[in-house]
């Protein structure tokens, strides 16, 4: 048996080496890195981007450090969402080795991916939500500060906030008929999908229209709270659900490409809240098995050929 303080020690230093890889352009750039972000210090837009803008540009003299910022700061977030699922102080060797390689393929995902040196600010900003919703149950302050930051690296992060927020204020009154809630809200999903699914629209990031893949999956997600048990579990399921109803909406108005990007920021901590509602001795194959998936996706869509 191994001490978890090795595992998160192994993690991070797993995460500073991804971080300097994409810093030194082992991997390629992506288009907008090229064409805006490797400008030094650009400060572009309104109070709500302007930070995101400066961190993601940052430069000191002739060193070019905004993929360095960004990078370490999805690492960072990464490391926290798998260890939230190992969640145990003492681990095997084979879990070690499993969630060694899982973070890993996280790390090679699209949403993270496409963050190192494309949609940087988007990075930044879903780095900032993790490590609020992270802090939510034990640091106030921290998730605070955290959720307040992310505001002003991507304005995006404005509708995510307000969505999460009315899910958790809805379920807190209503929290005896959340079945019936989930199981109503599952069918507009539904009729959203259907709705906008007779309109098409551009698309950004991805470089395919894959909305209405990610909205049909949605529904599978929504329709899954029916059978948790765990009241943190369904809790945190209806914030799920508030924002992929929210999502279904923009959907339905036209913005695929806005509920790509929205996808792309709240992904991972969907996945992770799926993988938590499964027993404890089954969390880590799972969360393996869907990076996996999940990386071979990338793959498959030319994402790492999209890196020049």
């Amino acid at each position: 048996m191994l001490a978890i303080e090795k595992l998160k020690y192994s993690l991070t230093i797993i995460g500073v080496l991804v971080s300097l890889l994409h810093w030194y352009g082992i991997f390629g750039f992506g288009i907008d890195y090229i064409h805006v972000y490797s400008s030094p210090n650009v400060a572009y837009g309104s109070a709500f981007d302007r930070l995101g803008w400066i961190l993601s540009s940052l430069s000191i003299k002739d060193y070019h450090l905004g993929v360095l910022v960004v990078g370490l700061s999805l690492t960072m977030s990464a490391r926290l969402l798998v260890l939230e699922v190992v969640g145990i102080k003492r681990i095997s060797i084979v879990l070690y080795f499993i969630t060694i390689l899982s973070y890993t393929l996280m790390l090679f995902t699209w949403p993270y991916l496409m963050s190192f040196s494309n949609a940087m600010r988007q990075g930044l900003a879903m780095s900032a939500l993790i490590f609020g919703i992270y802090y939510i149950n034990t640091n106030t302050l921290y998730a605070f500060l955290f959720l307040l930051v992310s505001i002003f690296l991507h304005k995006s992060t404005i509708f995510i906030l307000v969505l999460g927020c009315a899910g958790y204020y809805i379920f807190k009154y209503t929290y005896r008929y959340s079945i019936v809630l989930v199981l109503m809200l599952g069918i507009l999903q539904i009729c959203l999908l259907w709705y906008g699914s007779l309109y098409s629209s551009g698309y950004r990031i991805i470089g395919k229209d894959l909305a209405s893949v990610w909205m049909l999956l949605s529904v599978g997600w929504i329709f899954i709270g029916v059978f948790l048990k765990s009241y943190n579990l369904r809790k945190n399921h209806f914030v799920v659900v508030a924002l992929l109803i929210g999502y279904g909406v923009a959907y339905t108005l036209g913005f695929r490409w806005q509920v790509e990007r929205l996808f792309m920021m709240t992904v991972y901590p969907m996945i992770i809240i799926f993988v938590l509602s499964f027993k404890s001795n089954s969390r880590d194959y799972l969360l393996l098995s869907l990076n996996f998936i999940f990386f071979i996706f990338t793959y498959t869509l030319g994402m790492f050929s999209a890196l020049n």
